[in-house]
């Protein structure tokens, strides 16, 4: 590959690494304002109240966290992705009444946009340090298998080699 294609690609990137920028700030801004919502909702539910959460409201946090999920694929960006799919994982559950929402449920959710906004302010800043988001998966990841609505995390390399596999006959 010559010098030049290398700095071509290299503008691509940092041209489409910008959209993200930009695309992730309003995504995690509207996550976080209808996280609020959420919260609001879960604390004026009485105690074993179980009830179902404004439709609109598990609609577009699910449309924000899907489409994090999709940029953050595309560009590689791992730690993002394996998050945001466990959070849009969560937001499924909900809109198919597979997981009903606690206060310690939406605290999780929003220390997942937390840890989202400083993998995020990594990027931007372009520094290397690490964001610890390991007690916050594995949160989401009880909360779903509490729910029974558990499912397994699959990367684009587990796709390839699902289709390249051979029928059965």
């Amino acid at each position: 590959m010559s010098d030049g294609s290398a700095s071509t690609q290299d503008d691509f990137f940092q041209s489409l690494l910008g959209d993200f920028l930009d695309e992730s700030d309003q995504l995690l801004g509207s996550l976080g304002e209808h996280l609020l919502k959420l919260d609001e909702w879960t604390q004026s539910l009485e105690p074993d109240q179980p009830a179902r959460c404004d439709d609109d409201l598990m609609n577009e946090m699910f449309r924000a966290a899907h489409s994090l999920k999709g940029l953050s694929a595309m560009l590689g960006l791992s730690q993002i992705n394996s998050l945001t799919h466990r959070v849009e994982n969560v937001f499924d559950a909900a809109r198919n009444d597979q997981l009903t929402f606690s206060s310690e449920s939406v605290e999780l959710l929003f220390q997942s946009v937390d840890c989202l906004v400083a993998l995020v302010d990594q990027l931007k800043d372009g520094t290397q340090g690490e964001v610890d988001c390991d007690a916050v998966i594995a949160g989401i990841e009880q909360i779903l298998e509490t729910a029974g609505a558990q499912r397994v995390v699959t990367s684009q390399a587990d796709a390839e080699a699902f289709l390249s596999e051979p029928e059965p006959s």
